[in-house]
């Protein structure tokens, strides 16, 4: 009995793009620390924005009944010297400490964005002014200034904690904005860099002709040739 062979069209292989975006999460995915202190971090952070529904204390309440009191149910973290929940302390210090990094990170990484953008767009004199300013605002002590404004405002408050430690933190962020938004160079554009251009025109030539052979010696004529050949190995 004759069997009929039925041929099945493969459907065409697609393709993704891999974006930027999408290979940073891959290589965050596959590291496990990171992937673990992202999560105590995400915890922690979500306990302290709940602090009020967490905890039933106020962290500015006195019980002097409840003075050094040892961790219990009650109480995870024990009580201070005036009977306050240090637990429910915690939480909210947690707060305060959220709030002044992510106020700080956004004045450094936009002040930051914004020097390296300038730099690196109108280049020349502009870029060496302001990348000598960022290297002479890395001498800069951040406890002496924070101490210093701490005096002229009548406080460490938090609009002047964030101010400072943005001013200070900004210059390690205006690198990168200063490289993306150079203008190309004409050995960029083409395709080579300048040292790749200058190791091509350093590196020697080869030469076109063929290489010449050196001239064979002549085979002896005389009676003693067959002894020569045995002797030398010489073809002629």
């Amino acid at each position: 009995m004759a069997t009929r062979s039925v041929a099945v069209a493969r459907a065409a292989p697609t393709f993704r793009e891999r974006t930027q975006w999408g290979m940073a999460f891959e290589r965050f995915r596959a590291h496990r620390p990171a992937v673990v202190g992202i999560a105590v971090l995400s915890a922690l952070a979500l306990l302290c924005a709940a602090a009020p529904l967490v905890s039933p204390y106020d962290p500015e309440k006195t019980a002097l009944l409840l003075i050094y009191e040892p961790p219990s149910p009650a109480h995870p973290f024990g009580t201070d010297g005036i009977g306050r929940d240090l637990a429910t302390r915690i939480l909210y210090g947690g707060r305060v400490s959220l709030s002044i990094g992510l106020l700080a990170v956004a004045v450094a990484v936009s002040l930051g964005t914004l020097v390296g953008v300038i730099a690196g767009f109108y280049g020349r004199w502009v870029d060496s002014v302001l990348m000598r300013f960022v290297d002479m605002m890395y001498s800069f002590p951040r406890l002496f200034l924070l101490i210093l404004f701490g005096v002229i405002f009548k406080g460490m408050t938090l609009p002047v904690i964030v101010t400072v430690l943005g001013l200070l933190s900004w210059n390690a962020s205006s690198s990168k904005p200063r490289g993306a938004s150079a203008p190309p160079t004409a050995a960029s554009s083409s395709g080579t860099s300048s040292r790749t251009r200058s190791r091509r025109s350093s590196s020697p030539r080869p030469s076109a002709s063929p290489p010449r052979s050196s001239p064979r010696a002549p085979c002896p004529s005389s009676a003693s040739a067959s002894s020569h050949r045995h002797r030398a190995g010489a073809t002629c």
